[in-house]
């Protein structure tokens, strides 16, 4: 790996700490979900003026696996006995740090988040070049079962590439028969999800979060000018339909009319939140690590 983007991988890990410690300050009951997201994606400039969000900040609560982020006007509080997971992303030259953490008000789920946490830890320690990937998937998977609940299995950590969130390798949160090896110069997130539920999750109706596809030609205004936007300042960063609404002050009915056309035309694709079965709870542990001669540098 170039020193170059190592140094802003790293660089993005350290303001992600930073934007952690104040999450975890933020994160109580009867605060709104709407000012926590915003006043977190506006700390990062704050922090770093070449830096940015690396996708918008996801405050999946209770069953919400992932993908909750709150839409405009969102008046959604924490909850006394939510069990919430705060999963954010920085950039820096397109270079992501993606790290979660959960935090439970409930007082009733210690375990869960510690079975989560654990897994994470047990993970990273095989992290190595060279190491099959299938085998820290069962790492996760037996600590997680080990605590008496499941790892959600449809869900796995992934590589990390310039602009882009979600690439190879993926990591499995499973034990899987695959020979895949860590290589030299690699990115990756590791985010083990434990649950009290079937261990599978769905998509479901609720979508704030989008990522551009493929551009095209658009006869609509509104949907041109949202995708020359989107395209010119995140790329093909995950970004939220909030970011549209808040920048270009296009009306509501606008806005929702150019997204359905984007959507539409296949210019963009949607991150529905993931949920698990009515009821579960899940708790999330991620952090991201580069491999750069031969070593592992863990940067959150």
């Amino acid at each position: 790996m170039d020193e170059t983007i190592a140094k802003n991988y790293v660089r993005a890990g350290k303001i992600l700490h930073e934007l952690q410690k104040k999450a975890r300050k933020m994160v109580k009951p009867g605060a709104k979900l709407l000012d926590i997201a915003e006043c977190l994606e506006k700390e990062i400039t704050d922090i770093d003026k070449e830096a940015g969000p690396a996708f918008p900040a996801n405050l999946s609560v209770n069953d919400e696996a992932a993908h909750y982020s709150p839409c405009v006007d969102d008046e959604r509080v924490v909850g006394e006995g939510d069990l919430i997971k705060v999963d954010l992303g920085v950039q820096v030259q397109g270079y992501i740090a993606d790290a979660a953490f959960s935090l439970d008000f409930s007082g009733e789920w210690g375990k869960l988040l510690e079975a989560s946490e654990r897994a994470l830890e047990n993970a990273i320690a095989g992290v190595r070049v060279g190491a099959e990937v299938g085998k820290i998937g069962q790492a996760i998977e037996d600590t997680i079962k080990g605590y008496g609940f499941k790892p959600v299995q449809n869900l796995c950590g992934h590589g990390l590439e310039q602009w882009t969130t979600h690439s190879n390798p993926s990591m499995p949160n499973v034990g899987l028969k695959q020979s895949r090896k860590l290589v030299e110069g690699m990115a990756i997130a590791i985010e083990p999800f434990a649950t009290n539920g079937r261990g599978l999750i769905h998509e479901g109706s609720a979508c704030e979060i989008y990522g551009l596809q493929e551009p095209r030609p658009i006869r609509n205004p509104e949907a041109r000018k949202i995708m020359e936007f989107i395209a010119g300042k995140y790329k093909t960063l995950p970004w939220s339909e909030r970011y549209a609404h808040n920048e270009l002050k296009l009306p509501d009915f606008k806005r929702r009319m150019g997204l359905r056309e984007l959507l539409l035309k296949g210019c963009i694709r949607p991150y529905p939140v993931l949920l698990e079965q009515k009821g579960a709870m899940v708790a999330q542990a991620e952090t991201c690590m580069i491999l750069k001669d031969n070593d592992v540098i863990v940067l959150v």
